[in-house]
């Protein structure tokens, strides 16, 4: 083992931030994979009617918040929470549309009492992907009071240094 090996510093998270990270993981695999692959499915398979946009805005909405997830797995929390807030944004926007299309056909159609809130089941399954923004964003806040606390501590440390005389040189 070399000298430089021993002085290595690690840096250790602490454990809410490491739960945050992996809390990431719930809302995604459950509105980002599973409710969104399906909703995916049923447009491609033709059972439900939607613009080519709304599964673009789906597919890429998801694809950009794992970019997120994974990037904040990486450490690089500012780059993860843009990333998350943009793929929410995105795949909000594909939601909301397929939302309110729900909505329109629950106005103009008669149906059953089973499918009248079928609009409110549809927001529960799509919507939480949010939450994965909103957890980045978290990280990212807790990272910049991080940053700031060192910045902090090393200008402390070179106004409270030492200062070498130029008498004593002589």
């Amino acid at each position: 083992m070399s000298k430089k090996d021993s002085e290595k510093i690690v840096h250790k998270e602490p454990a809410l931030v490491n739960a945050a990270k992996l809390l990431m993981l719930i809302p995604f695999i459950y509105s980002g994979v599973f409710y969104t692959g399906t909703v995916l499915m049923l447009i491609s398979n033709g059972s439900f009617e939607a613009p080519r946009r709304v599964s673009a805005a789906l597919s890429a909405g998801t694809v950009l918040v794992s970019s997120g997830i994974a990037t904040a797995f990486f450490r690089r929390y500012y780059l993860s929470f843009i990333q998350a807030a943009a793929g929410a944004f995105v795949h909000f926007r594909g939601a909301h549309h397929i939302v309110i299309m729900i909505r329109k056909k629950l106005d103009t159609h008669s149906v059953g009492a089973d499918l009248v809130l079928m609009d409110r089941e549809y927001m529960l399954h799509l919507y939480p992907l949010a939450l994965v923004a909103v957890i980045a964003l978290g990280l990212a806040v807790w990272a910049m009071v991080v940053q700031i606390k060192e910045y902090r501590q090393d200008r402390h440390m070179r106004e409270t240094a030492p200062v070498k005389s130029i008498i004593d040189d002589r």
